[in-house]
């Protein structure tokens, strides 16, 4: 039986948990999420982490509130492996979704699978998914964007 807040799975299987938590949504209101600002923020902390186990617990949500100062993990998953990637600090607060676009300095990183919730109260996990498990390089004060898929 799943656990109605969390929802385990291994790097290999985060695609496959973000479209159960898809097929989830009211059908009457397919699309609740309209326009909504972009989050922005700044890299301060670069990661070298690779792993192919680790397992996540997506929660259920499929938002989350970032506000302004919080510091947040970004991790990949492609399918078959992951990566911890970087920190970075929130500048301009507002809602990430499942589905968002991240940019990381100038290069387009992925979508937002889900959020795992594995260190709080010390930060949060933003699961991006991937389509190569080679990431472009980060480097510290890259500018962070969350933003709505076009």
């Amino acid at each position: 039986m799943t656990d109605k807040k969390k929802q385990s799975c291994s790097c290999a299987e985060a695609e496959c948990k973000e479209s159960q938590t898809e097929a989830r949504i009211d059908p009457v209101t397919p699309k609740i999420y309209g326009e909504g600002r972009p989050v922005t923020g700044e890299v301060v902390t670069v990661l070298h982490a690779r792993f192919d186990r680790r397992i996540l617990n997506l929660v259920e949500a499929r938002s989350r509130a970032l506000l302004q100062n919080e510091i947040h993990e970004f991790m990949t998953v492609d399918g078959k492996e992951g990566s911890a990637i970087a920190f970075f600090e929130v500048k301009r607060g507002g809602v990430a979704v499942v589905g968002d676009e991240v940019t990381i300095g100038d290069k387009a990183i992925g979508k937002i699978a889900g959020f795992d919730m594995n260190h709080m109260p010390n930060h949060m996990n933003i699961v991006i998914k991937t389509k190569t498990s080679r990431m472009p390089p980060t480097s510290l004060r890259d500018k962070v964007i969350i933003q709505r898929s076009r």
